[in-house]
């Protein structure tokens, strides 16, 4: 059968993903509702992204690595921090001056973030992950990495109050070359102990099911 050009679907073309930079940005409601922010990671940030969702697995120094954070920042904050940067900002300048405003999530009960589908495949394995009130308490930036997929992602923020004093930003840099060095010393020790434990496969204990949230300021952006 001879299908016509016009009805081919068309390739979706997305541009690069920009590294470092921010991925997607939104002020919070001004009533309840959901805000859907959807973005595309290409294959090779994709891959780099899987490498540090998987670095406590196995680990090279050598190979780019791309980590993800999902920030929630006072309002006030960002419009401050944007009034300093220089009118000829990079994408660059603005991800740093975002990473170090100090973080501010709703009060409990206000607010439910989804990345992403929960899907779950023949190997048990999930695609998305669900933060509820009680997750959200006390947190800095939450690392969001082992949930980006390659294409498009898609996250949810479930607004059960009006959050219009808060801005949610995706926010993603390479980290830096001490903090790869600190997860492969990490690695590779845990690696010996393996030998002498019979314990395989070895794993350290700063792998979690719970995913790492860091405070700002931080090492990613040394």
């Amino acid at each position: 059968m001879i299908v016509a050009a016009q009805d081919m679907p068309l390739k979706e073309d997305h541009p690069p993903s920009v590294v470092p930079g921010v991925w997607a940005a939104v002020v919070g409601r001004s009533a309840p509702g959901v805000d859907t922010n959807e973005f595309f990671v290409d294959d090779a940030t994709a891959d780099a992204v899987e490498c540090w969702a998987h670095r406590q697995d196995s680990f090279s120094v050598k190979d780019r690595h791309v980590a993800v954070h999902l920030l929630c920042l006072p309002q006030a904050s960002v419009a401050s921090a944007f009034q300093s940067l220089p009118q000829d900002a990079t994408p660059g300048d603005i991800a740093a001056a975002l990473w170090n405003v100090k973080p501010s999530w709703p009060l409990q009960g206000r607010l439910v973030v989804q990345v992403n589908s929960i899907l779950q495949g023949s190997d048990n394995s999930t695609s998305g992950r669900v933060w509820l009130p009680a997750d959200l308490s006390g947190v800095g930036h939450i690392d969001i990495t082992p949930w980006i997929v390659r294409g498009k992602n898609t996250i949810n923020l479930i607004e059960l109050e009006a959050l219009s004093d808060y801005f949610f930003v995706v926010h993603a840099t390479e980290p830096s070359a001490k903090e790869k060095e600190v997860i492969h010393a990490d690695v590779l020790a845990w690696s010996h102990v393996s030998r002498f434990t019979s314990r395989s496969p070895a794993r350290s204990p700063r792998n979690s099911q719970t995913p790492m949230t860091v405070s700002a300021p931080s090492p990613l952006m040394a």
